[in-house]
């Protein structure tokens, strides 16, 4: 009878998780109702990696904890967790695009900047323009361009969301001075742009 934090559709099954008392469940209801049975859910992880969020994207359905992501299939009358190779783990449970039709891939913000994903190995986004701006090799990010860098830390978990509307990528977060800043990826120039407001 607890709340859950993260929902999401796929296949006329709506999936569940972010309990806080087994954070690495992952629920789900009966195929084509919202209904449940008491025992409609898969334990996925161990406590110590919490289910963090899911999507549907492209005909199937993911989950990522803090170091993986993986693919959820059906199995028999529930469903099973699949690790993806090369999948990158979900650094805010918020900070990851949702289901749109026009996205062309899945973006997430990993521990070390933000990535994409078709299904298969994880992709950055950030390494190639962005790599100092965010934590690496020990440090939590430095300012380039005069951009301060996000504030990448547990605290700020909430305060770092990811969004993909009007074909544009939308990073929003606070960054180390504590100011609420964005960072646009435009896919079809395959790069990035600062807003601040």
């Amino acid at each position: 009878g607890q709340p859950l934090a993260c929902l999401w559709e796929f296949d006329n099954t709506l999936f569940a998780c972010a309990d806080a008392i087994n954070p690495g469940r992952l629920y789900f209801t009966r195929r084509g109702t919202e209904t449940t049975l008491v025992n409609n859910y898969r334990d996925v992880t161990a406590a110590s990696e919490p289910l963090m969020n899911g999507l549907n994207w492209n005909a199937r359905s993911y989950l990522w904890t803090p170091e993986r992501q993986g693919e959820i299939l059906p199995s028999g009358d529930g469903y099973v967790w699949n690790e993806l190779p090369g999948g990158r783990g979900l650094f805010s449970r918020w900070a990851l695009t949702r289901y749109n039709s026009k996205s062309p891939f899945m973006a997430f913000l990993s521990k070390d900047g933000v990535y994409k994903s078709i299904g298969g190995v994880s992709e950055s986004l950030t390494d190639r323009d962005l790599f100092a701006l965010f934590p690496n090799e020990g440090n939590i990010g430095s300012t380039i361009r005069g951009i301060p860098p996000p504030n990448v830390v547990s605290a700020q978990a909430a305060n770092l969301r990811m969004e993909f509307t009007d074909d544009y990528l939308y990073f929003d977060f606070t960054d180390t001075s504590s100011n609420r800043r964005s960072l646009i990826y435009v896919p079809d120039l395959d790069g990035w742009w600062y807003d601040a407001y």
